[in-house]
């Protein structure tokens, strides 16, 4: 499929030959919902924690005499039914990640990459040579363009201080380099904006997962058809 670049006057340039496997994937609402509850327990610190009776400061002694006193027998003061004592299946600190397969977080991203493009919210320009240097001339020319948030994809290599200068006060707007582009940020602007030179890298990127997953299927399936073939046999 052909995708059309502009230049910041949003005017278009000319048009780039790229790989439907990327650009033409079906949204899969399942998987992209779970890659974004992955990236989100991903990044919980866990570092809550609260005291059990063995961890509360206090004394040992027995608050008072066994018998003889017409009270029910107690044995610590830090036992959890008293004031000030320890916490019973409290929360302690823990890691909240678990296991999600490459492949699956590939298809999620895939997924948001084409729907953006079919919602027209995905966009490429020649490069990201900017042409003002003022935050209030940026928001100008979102507003023009009436985009609330922008997601920048740059090239892994790139680099400009000047960009970043007029990004950072600019509300709703974020950059990322290719290799940190993910499904959570992907969802959560309106519009995401590539280059030429990071379109491609991205596509490299996802294709040569695709081609590795495939080899993979195919080895497999060899060896079940294989295996197959020697219980036939026997």
């Amino acid at each position: 499929m052909k995708i059309e670049y502009k230049n910041w006057n949003w005017e278009i340039v000319k048009e780039i030959e790229v790989d439907n496997s990327v650009f033409d994937y079906p949204l899969k609402e399942d998987l992209v919902a779970h890659v974004v509850r992955w990236q989100l327990a991903k990044s919980r610190s866990g570092n809550h924690s609260t005291k059990t009776r063995s961890m509360v400061s206090g004394t040992n002694k027995k608050p008072f005499a066994q018998k003889e006193t017409g009270k029910s027998r107690q044995g610590s003061l830090r036992s959890p039914h008293f004031r000030g004592g320890g916490v019973v299946f409290g929360p302690h600190p823990r890691s909240y990640l678990f296991k999600l397969n490459k492949k699956i977080r590939k298809m999620a991203a895939c997924s948001v990459i084409s729907d953006k493009l079919r919602d027209n919210k995905l966009h490429v320009l020649s490069d990201f040579n900017i042409p003002f240097y003022k935050t209030k001339d940026f928001i100008a020319w979102k507003d023009k363009l009436q985009m609330k948030s922008i997601l920048f994809v740059v090239g892994d290599e790139f680099e400009s201080s000047s960009l970043q200068r007029v990004f950072s006060n600019a509300v709703y707007c974020n950059i990322l380099p290719v290799r940190g582009f993910n499904v959570y940020d992907g969802i959560r602007h309106e519009n995401v904006i590539f280059d030429v030179s990071s379109l491609f890298q991205l596509q490299d990127r996802y294709v040569k997962q695709i081609i590795v997953d495939e080899s993979i299927d195919e080895v497999i399936s060899a060896k079940e058809l294989r295996t197959e073939e020697n219980i036939n046999a026997k």
